[in-house]
Parts: structure tokens; sequence; C-alpha cells
């Protein structure tokens, strides 16, 4: 029996393509598919280190693919993700060894920088992220250090973790 497509209603034949929306996993035809696209590479990045699910890269169309409703809320995200690195600058990190008081609330999530070889750009990383999820303020921000091989080369690579709050 052969599949038909969830858009259209058309029978999807031998010689067509079945495409699987990798969000919600419905069965589309080549035609009902869309294309979407990250932007800028630290979207990518961005989504990457938010642990959210990267969409399909089908080879035939040659870019990442969706349904069309899920095409949309990923257009959403990718707007979020980009207004996320200009309201980055907004995001306060307080350090673990902070003895003050600060205002937050709601429940935290924990956010976790990629490795990099400079701290900045670790700390870079947590603000987009926090951005990226409307939080404001990331407090007990710890530091990781790992030092790294590459043939006779060694080198420290750095990451940082937090809790990420909403500030009162």
């Amino acid at each position: 029996m052969a599949t038909k497509c969830n858009k259209c209603k058309k029978e999807i034949g031998i010689f067509s393509r079945v495409f699987t929306c990798s969000w919600c996993g419905i069965k589309l035809c080549s035609k009902c598919i869309e294309k979407v696209d990250f932007g800028s590479g630290s979207n990518k990045d961005l989504y990457e280190l938010d642990e959210r699910k990267i969409p399909y890269y089908s080879i035939t169309k040659l870019s990442y693919v969706l349904c069309p409703t899920c095409a949309k809320q990923f257009r959403q995200e990718i707007k979020s993700a980009e207004k996320s690195i200009i309201q980055s600058k907004n995001v306060e990190l307080v350090s673990i060894n902070y003895l003050g008081r600060k205002k937050y609330s709601g429940v935290p999530k924990r956010i976790t920088s990629d490795w990099h070889r400079d701290k900045n750009e670790c700390r870079e990383d947590l603000r987009r992220l926090a951005a990226f999820n409307s939080y404001s303020i990331v407090i007990d921000v710890k530091t990781e250090k790992e030092l790294r091989e590459y043939d006779n080369y060694k080198y420290n690579v750095f990451r940082m973790t937090g809790k990420a709050y909403k500030k009162n």
C-alpha cells in the first residue's frame, strides 16, 4: 500500500520521495515539505546548545526540511534566537562566589555554555542562552577548565554553567 501525503492527500508513488517531518512525524510529498534555514551559523549553535531538536537535512532538497506547521514554529524560534543576540547584553551573570543579594523568581533552568578557548566566548554563550529562553539573570556561574592536547600542543578550554532566572 502506497503512502499518502498528510497535506495534499495525494499518493506518494515509487518514484517520489516520502519526507517525514523530524518534529511531528507526519509524512509529506516533496511538493508539500518546506525548506527552513538557520540564518546565521550562530543560530544553529544556539539551537544545539539549548538541546532543541534540529530539523532533518535533506540531501535531495539541499536544506533542512519540516512540515508547514513546524516550519512556521521553527522560523519564529529563529527570530527569537536572533533577538537574543541583541538582548544578551542585558543578561546579568553572577559568580558562584558572590555573597550579596539579587532578586529573582521562578524555577531555575540550568544552562551550560559550549567549550571555548576564551572565557569571554563562554560568557557570551551563557548570556545568549539565557536571553533565548527569556531569562535575565544567571546566578552561581561556575567556570570549568579542561586541558586538551592536539599532537604535542596542549591548551586549556573553558565551559561555564549557571542557573538562569527571571529578575524581579
